[in-house]
């Protein structure tokens, strides 16, 4: 609700041309959003980082990859580049090789996600019984984790 009222606030603080139908349409909908939100609790990306002293590096690897998610970097598109010194010759590769490092990386993710999620829940809902169980799975990701970046190492 929160992202939703910012973007609806930004349309309308940029002055954006909207055909009158569709502009009082946004307005209502914002009028409805603003009634019962004061009261909702909001999920913090920062104040679940402070959960945890390992979530801390979470929290600023949210912040970059929320801020590329639209925006790939030269890293990224990179990958997609046949170099001109290849046996075929220079162009695009519409579909690189995945590394054991990149699978592995990317199921990595999806488990930080997951249990930040998960924590950021437990803590939106008051805690519940049991919750301490979530410092055990969360000590075992950071186990995990470090366990793989041991045994795999990047593609050069």
């Amino acid at each position: 609700m929160s992202h939703r009222r910012a973007l609806g606030q930004e349309l309308f603080a940029a002055e954006v041309q909207l055909e009158d139908d569709v502009a009082e349409r946004l307005r209502a909908y914002m009028r409805d959003l603003n009634k019962g939100s004061d009261k909702a609790k909001t999920l913090s990306p920062k104040h679940v980082a402070q959960i945890r002293d390992d979530f801390e590096k979470t929290y600023i690897f949210y912040g970059q990859l929320s801020s590329d998610a639209a925006h790939p970097s030269v890293t990224a598109l990179n990958r997609y580049i046949v170099p001109e010194s290849h046996p075929e010759g220079e162009g695009i590769d519409v579909e690189p090789a995945v590394s054991n490092f990149e699978i592995a990386e990317t199921a990595e993710y999806l488990s930080m996600a997951a249990m930040c999620v998960c924590v950021a829940a437990n803590q939106i809902i008051g805690g519940v019984a049991g919750a301490e169980s979530l410092n055990a799975i969360a000590d075992r990701y950071t186990e995990l984790s470090n366990r793989t970046k041991a045994t795999l190492k990047p593609a050069a």
